[in-house]
């Protein structure tokens, strides 16, 4: 559909002109004019839903009256079935101010819904189904959190591919056990006589299953195909899925110029200075393209970006493209400023500004579904996500609220002042004492070795309660980036697959034990000879321990809990 124009304003006109003037003591009545409507453009877009009242993605609010809605689970579902944390695909129209539109169509279909095989809270990923899922504070978690968290758990994975079988993950959500598996990703290793192929690091058994919307495409490595099995249909051990239904994925929508892309996801297939790979659509770069948050020279495979693209000449192209930050600042505390007008919140002292980006998500008791700054109210308690843009100015990623737990505060920043046995984050005095537990990179050090290790260029999350006027740290953790540090801290759950000599294999990981490994099941302390012999291929284990100079784990503890049942 080509851009349309309201002739109202031209037939008014013509009329006006045909009437002429008069010379008659009448007076005319004045002739009633409808506005015109809002010139629209269509649009399609994939991104992460925001916000509602409308369905808000990709910073544009989409009314949604009369959409066509659809979820892996209906395909007649309604606005009450989408949740904040979604990526979901639209198809409609965008007005001419770039913040509203209308939703014809609202497609939502998980990534990955399967067994998790492995939760590695050190380098903040799962593995589910056998693809890797990484998270950070930006991830919605419904009905689950990582402490309660387990292996064997059934999860549902919104968010998009960083690579073939690796995801980021924008929501997570607990399922029951008994509910369809289901992962999307590209075949590989396509062994036709076995009947299999792999996704990521999945062995998928096609023997029995319906191969759907394929047509006369045969199945092939390197295409998009959706894989689906019932609930029982997984070995964990063995990491291999009896799928039932193979669909083939293909979004292609037919496009005119001047039509709109707007597209939140991770950059594949980049060839430097001309194009990209975006939600399986190739995008052009040209000399016009405008950057924020970063440069051309950023662009690279697995970056992750929201871009808005025109289609010309038989091509989408690039017009704005905008990097997505990661959340380096947390603040957590009350609202005591709301300024609409210029769409700012102060909180625990600090300003951070609200763009149409920022995602909102009410988890107090209230559970407001509407939720905006609007919505917010002098002395709620929040949690800010975000960061500091170019001009100094904080930009808020997400705001939470939380029920009123005034005591327990989390903070992330680089403190003003560090003292022996205190910092300065955010304008909070944060002192430590006999309790607080030091960490740099994921592994436990000394109050001593913290404090030297730190500046005011340091970046620190802090987990404290509030005691008086100021904040007792209950945890103090050095921030680094991952290539500073190769040897780090090793923790992560996940089952047996193997019993080794000296060791275990946890979701296929080689575990090492040492003279200083303790080792436990239901809490009864064992010696390695001991624990060896107990311990069985599908216990769930819990280890904590590093990577030595030649790149083992080796563990410093071990903790087996089998169910009672």
């Amino acid at each position: 559909m080509s851009i349309k124009r309201s002739l109202l304003s031209l037939s008014v006109a013509s009329l006006l002109a045909a009437c002429g003037g008069s010379d008659s003591s009448e007076s005319t009545p004045p002739i009633a004019v409808t506005p015109a409507p809002p010139v629209s453009t269509n649009v399609t877009t994939t991104g992460v839903i925001t916000g509602f009242g409308s369905v808000i993605v990709n910073g544009v609010k989409y009314e949604t009256n009369g959409s066509a809605i659809s979820t892996d689970d209906s395909p007649a579902a309604t606005e009450s079935d989408l949740a904040v944390g979604m990526v979901v695909n639209i198809v409609g129209t965008l007005d001419d101010d770039g913040q509203t539109g209308r939703a014809n169509v609202i497609r939502y279909n998980a990534e990955v819904e399967g067994v998790v095989n492995r939760i590695d809270l050190a380098n903040q990923q799962l593995r589910v189904l056998g693809q890797w899922i990484s998270y950070d504070d930006l991830t919605e978690f419904d009905d689950v959190s990582l402490t309660d968290l387990r292996v064997g758990d059934v999860v549902e994975v919104s968010g998009y591919r960083v690579a073939n079988g690796s995801f980021y993950a924008t929501r997570i959500e607990l399922e029951e056990m008994d509910k369809d598996l289901k992962v999307r990703g590209i075949v590989s290793e396509l062994n036709a006589a076995a009947q299999t192929f792999m996704l990521g690091e999945l062995t998928v058994n096609y023997a029995g299953a319906e191969l759907d919307d394929f047509g006369s495409t045969a199945l092939a490595n390197d295409l998009m195909v959706k894989v689906e099995g019932e609930g029982g249909s997984y070995d964990v051990i063995s990491n291999i899925l009896l799928a039932r239904e193979i669909e083939l994925q293909g979004d292609a929508v037919d496009a005119n110029d001047g039509d709109v892309l707007k597209l939140e996801g991770a950059i594949s297939h980049y060839l430097t200075d001309e194009s990209f790979e975006l939600a399986e659509r190739t995008i052009f770069l040209d000399d016009d393209t405008d950057f924020r948050f970063g440069s051309a020279q950023d662009l690279a495979d697995g970056v992750r970006i929201k871009i808005k693209a025109e289609y010309e000449d038989g091509r989408w192209e690039a017009e704005d493209i905008v990097f997505i930050r990661d959340a380096i600042t947390k603040l957590s505390g009350e609202v005591s400023s709301v300024d609409l007008t210029a769409s700012t919140l102060t909180v625990s002292g600090e300003t951070f500004l609200v763009t149409a980006q920022t995602q909102f998500e009410d988890e107090s008791d209230s559970k407001v579904r509407v939720f905006d700054l609007s919505a917010l109210t002098i002395n709620d308690f929040v949690k800010v996500l975000g960061f500091t843009n170019d001009d100094a100015v904080l930009v808020a990623l997400k705001v939470e609220r939380d029920n009123d737990d005034k005591n327990e505060i989390e903070l992330k920043g680089k403190p003003s002042e560090v003292g022996s046995d205190f910092l300065l984050i955010f304008g909070n005095t944060i002192t430590v004492d006999a309790d607080t537990e030091f960490d740099d990179n994921d592994r436990g050090i000394t109050q001593q070795e913290f404090f030297s290790r730190i500046n005011t260029d340091t970046l620190i999350e802090v987990e404290a309660v509030r005691s008086g006027d100021v904040l007792v740290a209950r945890e103090m953790k050095i921030e680094r980036d991952d290539d500073e540090d190769d040897i780090g801290k090793v923790e992560f759950k996940g089952l047996i697959t193997a019993v080794l000599e000296n060791g275990i294999q946890v979701d296929g990981t080689a575990v090492l034990f040492d003279a200083n490994t303790e080792l436990e099941i239901d809490d009864v302390e064992l010696s390695i000879d001991a624990f060896l012999a107990a311990v069985i291929v599908g216990d769930q284990a819990e280890v904590e321990g590093f990577y030595n100079e030649n790149n083992q784990i080796i563990a410093e503890e071990v903790e087996v809990e089998r169910d009672d049942d």
